[in-house]
C-alpha cells in the first residue's frame, strides 16, 4: 500500500560540473513530490565515511574525501507518496543518462530507507551550512 514518506537528494560534486542542478529540480518537480526543506551541506572528510561506511579503505578514498568537502554542497528534502523509491529510481535515471558507470562522484546521493532518511537527515542538520 502506497504511503507518504520523505526523501533527500543530495547533489554530488559533478552535478555542479555538468551543470545538471536545474534539469534535475525540473525532473523532480514532474514526481510530484512536495520540497520540505533545502538547505546547504560542507563535508568533513570523516562525514564520507559515516554516510558511506562500506567504502572506508577502498584504493580511491583518499581522492573521495578530498572531492566531496571542497564546496557546500546542496541538500533537498521532498515528502510524498513513496517518495523514496520514486527519488531512487529518478536518481538511477540521470546517472545512466549522465555519469560514467561506477563513478563515486556519481552525481546524487538518496537514501534507501526511511532508517537511511532519519540517520542521514539528522547528520545533514548537523552539519549544515545554511
Amino acid at each position: 500500500m502506497p504511503k507518504s514518506e520523505k526523501a533527500l537528494l543530495l547533489f554530488k560534486p559533478d552535478i555542479y560540473a555538468k551543470e545538471l542542478g536545474a534539469v534535475v529540480l525540473g525532473g523532480i518537480k514532474t514526481l510530484d513530490l512536495n520540497t520540505v526543506e533545502q538547505f546547504k551541506v560542507k563535508f568533513p572528510p570523516e562525514g564520507v565515511f559515516f554516510l558511506w561506511p562500506r567504502i572506508y579503505g577502498r584504493r580511491w578514498t583518499a581522492s573521495l574525501t578530498k572531492a566531496l568537502p571542497a564546496r557546500a554542497l546542496d541538500v533537498f528534502v521532498f515528502e510524498g507518496i513513496d517518495a523514496i523509491e520514486r527519488v531512487i529510481a529518478y536518481k538511477d535515471e540521470i546517472r545512466s543518462a549522465n555519469s560514467p558507470v561506477n563513478s563515486y562522484r556519481n552525481l546524487l546521493h538518496s537514501c534507501d530507507s526511511e532508517a537511511d532518511f532519519l540517520r542521514e537527515y539528522a547528520y545533514f542538520r548537523s552539519i549544515a551550512t545554511t
